[in-house]
């Protein structure tokens, strides 16, 4: 399997993590993630803890992907009553 350029940089996030012995969501996890993207980029991530949480939190993620094919429910509810018509 090959890994494309943002999976490698995810990747690279996800082990300092690691070896800061954190999770994404532990508390002051934005605050490393601030420090993880001075490291590896050299610029300064300017993000409040709030919108840290937003952005790693679940249901927020799935709500958003709201394109063809995407995990929104709303999304979900179309294609399923696309995919009972076609039956």
């Amino acid at each position: 399997m090959a890994f494309s350029r943002n999976d490698m940089e995810a990747t690279a996030f996800v082990a300092c993590f690691s070896k800061r012995v954190m999770k994404p969501v532990d508390i002051g996890a934005g605050d490393v993630l601030k420090e993880v993207v001075v490291e590896k980029t050299g610029k300064k991530l300017n993000i409040s803890e709030k919108a840290y949480r937003r952005m790693i939190d679940p249901e927020v993620f799935i709500s958003v992907r709201i394109l063809l094919g995407g995990p929104a429910p709303d999304e979900v509810k179309m294609q399923l009553e696309d995919a009972k018509a076609r039956l």
